[in-house]
């Protein structure tokens, strides 16, 4: 491996990062975890197919960014419904969006909105990559519920239906609300 080839191979994948780890491991994302540490020491070893390159460590990725591609992100907008953030959704008892809910092997932004906004529903969210979920209140902890506002890297999951946008995550979800 080397650090052209990793880069060609994420960028086949359409994702922007290309780390290299034990000097022939080449490992894809589009973004860095939210509790990734950064800058630590011990990306030493020379990689595989050319040692003129550091591929990493023991442990270690050295980390490339394709600037020529775009990482997936939520909208900001949808139609008249703009981004509220990514919230918890910890249990399938007490949903963050408790109203309406579908899976889709297509699902994007666009189509969770949509779906909500034709029921009539003012927030409409995505999760697992699939998941869509609306209602009119959203159940934060503040109002009698269980969501609490996550951080952004948490809904990381790629849309199923779009893998250049960002659907929700695993017990997280994005959500967007009529403005």
């Amino acid at each position: 491996m080397t650090i052209p080839a990793c880069l060609a191979f994420c960028s086949a994948q359409s994702l922007a990062l290309a780390g290299l780890e034990y000097g022939r491991e080449c490992y894809c994302a589009s973004a860095l975890g939210p509790n990734t540490l950064l800058n630590a020491t011990g990306c030493t070893m020379a990689c595989a197919g050319d040692n003129t390159q550091v591929c990493g460590g023991r442990s270690r990725l050295s980390v490339y960014n394709n600037t020529a591609l775009s990482a997936p992100a939520a909208k900001q907008t949808i139609g008249q419904f703009a981004y509220q953030g990514c919230y918890t959704d910890p249990s399938a008892a007490q949903r963050a969006l408790q109203g309406y809910s579908t899976s889709s092997s297509s699902m994007t932004q666009d189509l969770c909105v949509q779906t909500c906004s034709a029921k009539g529903y003012t927030l409409a969210g995505v999760e697992y990559g699939r998941e869509c979920y609306c209602a009119n209140s959203l159940a934060t902890v503040q109002v009698g519920g269980k969501a609490v506002q996550a951080a952004e890297g948490d809904c990381g999951m790629l849309c199923a239906g779009d893998r250049d946008e960002l659907c929700g995550g695993s017990s997280r979800i994005g959500v967007w609300m009529v403005t």
